[in-house]
């Protein structure tokens, strides 16, 4: 169900705002998505405590009967014309800007399901303030910077954002104290926080119009692909060696998502459907 809201959300978004502007909707999806994590995180937390586990099932059943009671009020849009291509061929299209999101996506994978006994283990007491700090840094940087890859192409903001997030993954893994690995924590989440709707509007940019809702798809998938194998395997690093091997795992495929936007030569840009333009304008 998650995978479809946020597929069918983007797809809507995009449609509505034009395919210029596919960076910011991007970005601002991702405020809200990451925004709720790091509200979230603290929240459930005060729910467990006053009324346990029901309490966070109820909030959580209540929230989503109002984002589906928000989607009744929406504009809907038909279908885009044109041959639509089959998805295997969509998803060649998309390979390196996808790789580049999955490599990215692990170090987000690591701090958020191992922070907190990275943080044990060390005998420090701040992971909650790691993964709000994770999620407040990632939401600034959007609202601060979300035009950029609209404005000067995901390739580069890609590549700028990779260096800042490897270089929070390496402050986590050698990190002396629980402050410097906070501080890699948030700029892990200010890197990381650009490298979504930089490698997507380079996928957007690679198929025709009437196939973009596919590529969002596509394209998120590798997303899920992280979680589904490279969060695993940290799990397995960090039971057969040792808890920071996992921060040591986020630092070396942030560093080889940097070699291939170093490889990626920027989408062509696709022409807009004459109804984009109209739905842009009178919206």
């Amino acid at each position: 169900a998650e995978s479809h809201i946020v597929t069918g959300a983007l797809a809507w978004a995009i449609r509505h705002a034009g395919c210029s502007h596919t960076g910011m909707v991007m970005a601002w999806n991702g405020n809200a998505m990451y925004g709720g994590i790091a509200i979230g995180a603290p929240l459930a937390g005060l729910l467990i405590i006053s009324g346990g586990f029901e309490a966070v099932a109820w909030a959580s059943i209540i929230l989503a009967g109002a984002g589906a009671t928000l989607v009744l009020f929406l504009l809907p849009y038909s279908p885009t014309g044109g041959k639509h291509v089959p998805f295997y061929h969509t998803l060649s299209l998309i390979i390196p800007p996808g790789l580049g999101l999955l490599l990215a996506s692990v170090g987000y994978g690591t701090i958020l399901g191992f922070a907190d006994l990275f943080f044990q283990h060390n005998g420090w007491s701040s992971s909650n303030i790691a993964i709000s700090g994770f999620g407040f840094a990632y939401v600034a940087t959007r609202v601060l910077f979300g035009g950029l890859p609209d404005k000067y192409g995901g390739v580069r903001v890609a590549f700028w954002s990779l260096i800042l997030e490897s270089a929070g993954q390496a402050l986590l893994f050698f990190g002396p104290n629980e402050y410097v690995a906070l501080l890699g924590a948030c700029m892990s989440g200010a890197g990381f926080s650009l490298v979504v709707p930089a490698f997507g509007v380079e996928a957007v940019r690679r198929v025709p119009p009437q196939s973009r809702g596919s590529a969002m798809a596509g394209y998120l998938a590798f997303f899920d692909l992280a979680f589904g194998a490279a969060i695993p395997l940290a799990g397995l690093l960090a039971d057969t060696y040792a808890i920071r091997t996992v921060d040591l795992l986020g630092l070396l495929c942030a560093l080889a998502g940097l070699i291939i936007t170093t490889k990626m030569r920027p989408g062509e840009r696709m022409p807009l459907l004459a109804t984009e333009r109209v739905d842009s304008r009178n919206d």
